[in-house]
């Protein structure tokens, strides 16, 4: 495979493009994601806003593309939906224990 025709290149800003499609890549979604019991009774939002994070879930659900739910909500960037999708997705990850 020739550099030319890598699956995935590095862009700027976690940009990966990935067979010809943008996507976001945060290692972690801390920086964007907020539980604070003085906002919204401590609801995860987004850092910054009163824009809670199963808002963005529920949009996405509904069929909303990320290019509408920007343009619903314009103070969101591309990395806070995928924070979003981070913290929702860690928050059902489950931890595999052994007892003794």
């Amino acid at each position: 495979m020739t550099a030319k025709h890598r699956p995935c290149t590095p862009t700027p800003k976690y940009l990966y493009i990935c067979y010809g499609i943008m996507i976001v890549y945060m290692k972690n979604y801390a920086n964007r994601i907020e539980v604070n019991p003085k906002i919204m009774l401590g609801k995860p939002i987004i850092k910054g806003t009163r824009i809670p994070v199963y808002v963005i879930l529920d949009l996405l659900a509904q069929g909303y593309n990320t290019k509408k739910v920007l343009s619903e909500y314009p103070d969101l960037k591309m990395e806070d939906i995928a924070g979003a999708l981070q913290f929702a997705a860690g928050m059902t990850r489950f931890d595999e224990r052994i007892h003794a």
